[in-house]
């Protein structure tokens, strides 16, 4: 599960679909790239919220996604890290 850098205020999925194609090729693992709410639209803890969320829903459609639910990592660029 990997989360775009940003420092919360800027960057998306667009922003960082290319660095997460390179993990995704350079791995061999499948990655699932989030966008998460940004501030100053949403303040903390919005983003942290999100991710949560996410990690959450990706660990529950594991099976769903072709995953293997014992073997997920999360981690990001930047504050997505």
């Amino acid at each position: 599960v990997f989360f775009h850098g940003g420092g919360l205020t800027a960057g998306s999925i667009d922003t960082h679909r290319a660095l997460a194609a390179i993990l995704a090729e350079a791995s061999g693992c499948r990655v699932v790239s989030v966008g998460y709410r940004l501030a100053p639209e949403h303040p903390f803890p919005a983003a942290v919220e999100d991710a949560l969320a996410a990690t959450r829903a990706v660990l529950g459609q594991a099976a769903d996604l072709g995953l293997d639910p014992d073997r997920i990592a999360v981690g990001g660029d930047s504050v997505g890290a």
